[in-house]
């Protein structure tokens, strides 16, 4: 945040919606942004369940730079009013506190820093050392239980394990608590990360993984298998497969997947080009968020594809926009353990450790080698077949005089 006090993913249309009379047959010309046909109802009757995976490298200092790290930030777009924020997940910068909020607030403008309360029936505060370590991936799952005949609720999971409950109510149905009406669409959009409008210069440095929006409400065994799967995961939890495992049934239906995100499926696009291949729509509304004409066709954007597109279901978010070009980087690592396989595999590591000219160098080469055994299968089975750990014992062997 120190470059331009600012970046983040614009998700357009998270729930697209139509606004076509009754008596007239629909026309895409009425769908208000989004890919696919058929209106997404916002909030989901049952509740949702948000998945990420975040690092944090650099938290900021609370005295003098407080940047909180935005989750989630949901906004609707009432024909009557400013926009509401309906959804906000913050990890706070003050306490590193979760901070989870369903309060319905104007969306501020040009303020700086701002968070929400995270107090009262709308709200919940919970704190979380683990979270205090630089560094470190950590997964994030939050559950909003929607019920009818008793209270909503609000569940908090972490790496996995479940941290937290709490009464909380569930997003309004209708923005700004009026009547209902069927024929007005209320456009919704989110920020994953600091919008333009919040900008504030700060030291926070933080990494965003894959992240899930379901329009279902996961309960602790579904999360556990989120978590096994780890931040390299990209599908869409149809056929999710773990380590030395058979591929495990969907954890969701197909039409409940609002949106998945991660940085493999990336496009550079111009919005001329958004505006073809999309819906005018998202064309303005991310024009208007970038400060440009929706006619530009010079000025290449990176949009993160939604990896729930082609499944069945109503119109989803295309996906992610990135916002801000100094202080954003867009990448897909890949760890050690699974590159090795592209250059050599285990005969790489064990030629290192023929080559170790004394004690500091054997002991990182045969580090190295334990390292990416024990956390990639394919190196397991590349060492049984061509007697690798013979070869290890020859070689260590030989290496005695070190």
């Amino acid at each position: 945040m120190s470059a331009e006090g600012f970046a983040c993913l614009y998700l357009p249309s998270v729930a697209p919606q139509s606004t076509t009379p009754p008596t007239v047959v629909a026309a895409d010309s009425s769908v208000l942004g989004g890919i696919g046909s058929g209106d997404r109802l916002f909030p989901p009757q049952t509740g949702l369940t948000y998945s990420t995976w975040i690092c944090v490298d650099k938290f900021s200092d609370p005295r003098t730079d407080a940047h909180c790290v935005r989750l989630l930030t949901l906004v609707r777009t009432p024909q009557s009013t400013k926009d509401l924020i309906c959804l906000t997940a913050v990890l706070s910068a003050r306490d590193k506190a979760i901070i989870v909020s369903t309060q319905e607030t104007p969306l501020p403008q040009n303020v700086g820093e701002w968070e929400p309360e995270g107090t009262g029936e709308c709200g919940a505060r919970v704190w979380c050392p683990d979270l205090l370590q630089e560094g470190q991936w950590h997964h994030i799952v939050i559950v909003l239980n929607r019920a009818v005949l008793k209270n909503s609720s609000f569940s908090l999971y972490l790496d996995g394990q479940h941290i937290h409950s709490q009464k909380l109510h569930y997003i309004t149905q209708v923005p700004g608590g009026g009547a209902a009406n069927l024929t007005v669409a209320s456009p919704v959009y989110g920020y994953i990360g600091t919008p333009p409008c919040w900008r504030r210069y700060s030291r926070l440095t933080w990494k965003q993984g894959p992240c899930h929006l379901v329009e279902e409400v996961f309960n602790s065994q579904n999360i556990t298998t989120l978590f096994k799967l780890g931040p390299h995961y990209m599908g869409s939890l149809q056929a999710p497969l773990l380590s030395g495992q058979e591929p495990l049934m969907p954890l969701v239906a197909e039409e409940k997947v609002v949106f998945g995100l991660n940085s493999k499926a990336m496009s550079q696009l111009t919005l001329a080009k958004i505006r073809k291949v999309y819906s005018r729509a998202d064309n303005k509304s991310i024009a208007k968020q970038l400060g440009m004409s929706s006619h530009e066709n010079a000025t290449p954007i990176r949009v993160l594809h939604n990896s729930a597109g082609h499944l069945s279901g109503p119109a989803r978010a295309l996906g992610g926009v990135v916002v801000g070009y100094l202080g954003v980087r867009v990448f897909s690592p890949r760890p050690v353990a699974t590159m090795i396989d592209n250059v050599g595999g285990c005969s790489v590591l064990l030629g290192l450790i023929a080559m170790a000219q004394d004690v500091e160098s054997l002991y990182a080469a045969v580090k190295a080698l334990v390292c990416v055994v024990r956390s990639n299968q394919v190196a397991q089975q590349e060492m049984d077949r061509r007697r690798g750990y013979q070869t290890l014992a020859m070689l260590l062997r030989r290496k005695c005089p070190l």
